[in-house]
């Protein structure tokens, strides 16, 4: 462990899940993959979803600390730890622009009734080589005032690059990415709650 808020372990509950063209490790950050379902339409995500809880619920977020729980693999691959941490510190500012224009964001231990905590760890790290770079992370979405699980998942996914691109770009688009998604799935969950909302 690095005393950063960063997180670097080894793979806890190793072994490749999913089917030939899906298929991810499980790191261990998430405390059950085996409820995991492909998306329907989008390759490299899997998702649980909790059927008693509703994201209209929450309109409150407490924005955690990106971690990284990285397998042996990933380290292998030798990148900068100052690098680790800015593109940790990259998604979890990406995803409270994504939301703080909307919503309310609290700090920790702000435990109130209608309050999201969005954990996440970033899996692997894939610089810009061989016209693809990428990323992979896991995610729990948690009712902060009861720990109770809402949602989780994993994402692995990669983009194309064209030359001239940075190391990390297709990365750091990945994240811009993830976070206007999850805000996409929050609005769209409030908007069906309240139709006056998707006018």
């Amino acid at each position: 462990m690095m005393a950063i808020p960063i997180l670097v372990l080894g793979i806890l509950l190793g072994g490749v899940l999913g089917c030939a063209k899906d298929k991810y490790k499980a790191s261990g950050f998430l405390d059950d993959y085996s409820n995991l379902k492909p998306h329907p339409t989008d390759e490299g995500i899997f998702v649980y979803t909790n059927p008693n809880k509703d994201l209209s619920d929450y309109s409150m977020f407490y924005v955690q600390h990106v971690v990284v729980v990285f397998s042996d693999e990933s380290i292998k691959r030798g990148v900068d730890p100052t690098k680790i941490n800015e593109l940790s510190e990259y998604l979890r500012n990406q995803i409270i622009r994504a939301l703080e224009d909307k919503y309310t964001l609290v700090g920790f231990g702000q435990r109130q009734p209608g309050t999201m905590a969005i954990r996440i760890a970033i899996t692997d790290l894939k610089p810009a080589e061989e016209s693809k770079g990428g990323a992979s992370m896991e995610f729990k979405l948690v009712d902060y005032s009861t720990d109770e699980l809402i949602m989780a998942g994993v994402i692995t996914q990669t983009l194309s690059i064209v030359s001239g691109q940075t190391q990390w770009l297709p990365t750091r688009t990945l994240f811009q990415n993830w976070a206007a998604r999850l805000r996409a799935r929050l609005d769209e969950a409030h908007a069906q709650q309240n139709p006056q909302l998707a006018r």
